[in-house]
């Protein structure tokens, strides 16, 4: 899109890897963005060969020439084995800032939606524990180094404190355990406070590492940036993407002085492999990120945007659908939409007047599409949804975003009294509003406090659908 040609290396990864990454790629290129990806190997198939580190020659040959890699789950072994290849990646490239958004999804229901959840966890990525430093002092005994660096406390504050400002965030707390461990932990607690002096324009704060956790789940949006050590990062970005609906929705980057690589918080899936049924958002906001990074801001606006607009069920939403659903709405795209969510109304809640709820019909409209099916007495079917939006619309109710509502109905089932129901009953809520003529008709209107509403009628049977 900037017209220029970026050569990025791309490791599909483990597990779904392929799958998630090879979604991201294609939505990236549609957007416009000329990449020419180097694609290379990572992970377990590497570990078969007899390679302890997991990442080969031609890996990071590649990365040291392109200096920027997109790379999906890499398979760690749990308890035994090799090293993290993931790990041996970051540390090898110096790539010392993992950074983390938590940010609240449109559509992803939690106990937390609509609080405004929008954080960052600036995480420490190649010293504390995961130095890797282990040895067994006796049978019966294992040590692991613990090591924090002045120069590592450093940088990595500073990170955190330029991104905060970069970004026009106001605040950063710095998560330590330096109350038990007071050189170790101590250190960053002791270089955060020394260099937060910089920064007069951002709140600086200390928070124990525990009780962190504590306000995460009590308050999160309490939060604006988290700087902390290696694992307590890893664990607390890990906390955070519960809070809004899962890993699954949790993009990384990996960020050093000359390189970056950008990736998923999400591990490798491997039961999932081949099913097409993960989710691969996280993957994409990682594109996103890596976008930014490449001054490619329209691009990666116009991802992020219609992202927010779909509704990103991952139970019903696999990598190819996506993607197509994505590609179709990006500027100048020539793609059909796929029908992304499909919600017969029959088979979600009871269509009898006295078993209808306002909270069983707000469940259904906090998507951006809904499906609804035509049903034999039109009157318990399209009516029915109707009649329900607008009791709600009457009572005060206003939708947190834009809704699309989708009707479908044969002539058999009722014909033009969708139409016909809303003109007679409801016109007042609509902008415009005209009734649907002849045996094949349709109207789309806008009511009065922006939920957008298409209502087909169609003598054909089985399902139809339009190009919204």
């Amino acid at each position: 899109m900037s017209g220029k040609t970026h050569s990025i290396t791309l490791i599909p990864g483990d597990g779904i890897g392929p799958e998630v990454t090879s979604a991201t790629c294609k939505i990236i290129e549609a957007a416009g963005v000329d990449i020419r990806w180097d694609v290379c190997d990572a992970g377990a198939e590497v570990f078969k060969k007899g390679l302890e580190t997991g990442v080969p020659t031609e890996t990071i040959d590649s990365i040291f020439k392109n200096k920027i890699a997109l790379k999906g789950p890499l398979e760690t072994p749990v308890g035994f084995g090799e090293k993290s290849a993931n790990v041996t990646l970051r540390k090898m490239f110096e790539t010392y800032g993992n950074i983390r958004p938590i940010k609240e999804i449109p559509g992803v229901k939690t106990p937390y939606y609509g609080r405004g959840i929008d954080l960052v966890i600036v995480r420490e990525n190649i010293e504390d524990l995961y130095a890797g430093i282990e040895h067994m002092q006796t049978p019966n005994v294992a040590q692991c180094l613990k090591l924090i660096s002045r120069k590592g406390c450093e940088k990595i504050v500073r990170l955190a404190f330029e991104f905060a400002r970069s970004e026009g965030r106001k605040m950063v707390h710095c998560a330590t355990k330096a109350n038990i461990m007071k050189l170790s932990e101590g250190l960053l607690k002791r270089t955060f406070e020394e260099i937060s002096g910089d920064y007069p324009d951002i709140e600086a704060h200390h928070i124990i590492v525990d009780n962190c956790a504590h306000q995460l789940v009590k308050k999160p949006e309490q939060f604006d940036v988290i700087v902390t050590t290696n694992m307590n990062g890893d664990i607390l970005s890990d906390l955070g993407s519960a809070l809004i609906g899962g890993l699954g929705f949790a993009p990384g980057a990996n960020i050093g002085d000359d390189f970056a690589i950008f990736e998923a918080v999400h591990g490798s899936a491997p039961k999932y492999s081949g099913k097409n049924v993960i989710n691969p958002t996280a993957v994409l906001l990682s594109g996103v990120m890596m976008l930014r990074y490449l001054g490619e801001f329209k691009a990666a606006e116009y991802i992020a945007e219609i992202l927010k607009s779909l509704n990103i069920e991952y139970q019903i939403i696999g990598p190819d659908t996506k993607r197509s659903s994505i590609i179709a709405r990006l500027p100048g795209s020539d793609h059909s939409l796929p029908g992304i969510v499909l919600h017969g109304h029959l088979d979600v809640v009871p269509v009898e007047k006295d078993k209808w709820s306002k909270p069983a019909f707000e469940a259904i409209i906090d998507q951006d599409m809904i499906w609804g099916r035509g049903a034999v007495d039109m009157k318990n079917g399209n009516a029915m949804i109707l009649a329900s939006l607008f009791e709600l619309v009457k009572s005060g109710w206003r939708p947190k975003r834009s809704i699309t509502l989708v009707f479908f109905a044969d002539e058999e089932a009722g014909g033009g009294l969708g139409s016909h129901f809303v003109t007679k009953n409801y016109s007042e809520y609509f902008d415009n509003c005209t009734e649907a003529v002849g045996e094949v008709g349709g109207f789309s209107h806008t009511l009065s406090n922006g939920v957008r509403l298409y209502l087909i009628e169609t003598a054909q049977k089985g399902i139809a659908w339009m190009k919204l």
